[in-house]
């Protein structure tokens, strides 16, 4: 990672190193990042010592606790690359059809959103416009939306992600606000006006809080 990457996780997570571990029979320096707020959680990474990788990589609870987890149980390094082998169980199968999804990239003023004091850290990085369908225009060969769409911003502080999804909310008025968990994973979705918000991520439902509340209409 880029020497100001390191820098900006630094500014918002304490880095210790834990000592040296195994994974997948290989030796791994284990790192500790301790969120600095309340925004985030926390993350122990077991980085294989030869080669950096991550190994092994846990989200940590406020109270210590394992939210989630993922790990190699068996992994060869040095090996040639055989994407083929990967791309040949992605294929449709019989009777299936793969459907692109119709995603165009969005300025968000341009849409009437501005987004103002999202929790320190956390940069915007793309917004993008998702629609049942895109028809095309033939005379500059773009797309427009056609129906219903979605507009979605997306969020990092370098080591999660968090999505905001802004949706009409004439297009789904029997729905409720809620806040779910999942694992490490929450959704806040909530109505405010003529519009559906919802916040997606791995970090803690005060943090998504936070966020719709930093979401203002320009029109």
């Amino acid at each position: 990672m880029p020497s100001a990457g390191i820098a900006r996780i630094a500014d918002h997570y304490s880095l210790s190193l834990q000592g040296s571990s195994r994974v997948a029979g290989r030796l791994s320096d284990v790192i500790s990042l301790s969120p600095k707020d309340a925004y985030r959680y926390g993350y122990r990474l077991w980085l294989d010592k030869e080669t950096g990788l991550p190994l092994r990589a846990e989200i940590v609870g406020a109270h210590r606790q394992v939210l989630e987890w993922a790990a190699f149980s068996d992994i060869t390094i040095g090996v040639k690359a055989e994407p083929q082998r990967v791309l040949q169980g992605m294929r449709p199968r019989a009777g299936w059809r793969v459907k692109p999804s119709a995603l165009v990239d969005a300025n968000l003023a341009g849409e009437g959103w501005a987004v103002q004091a999202v929790p320190a850290g956390f940069q915007l990085i793309r917004v993008v416009k998702r629609a049942a369908a895109l028809k095309q225009v033939a005379s500059n060969g773009g797309a427009e939306p056609n129906g219903q769409s979605m507009l979605q911003l997306i969020f990092s502080d370098g080591m999660t992600y968090v999505s905001l999804f802004i949706e009409p909310a004439k297009a789904y008025s029997q729905r409720q606000g809620m806040l779910v968990s999942m694992g490490a994973t929450q959704t806040l979705m909530v109505r405010r006006d003529a519009w559906w918000l919802t916040a997606m991520g791995n970090v803690p439902a005060i943090a998504l809080k936070e966020f719709l509340a930093s979401l203002r209409r320009l029109n």
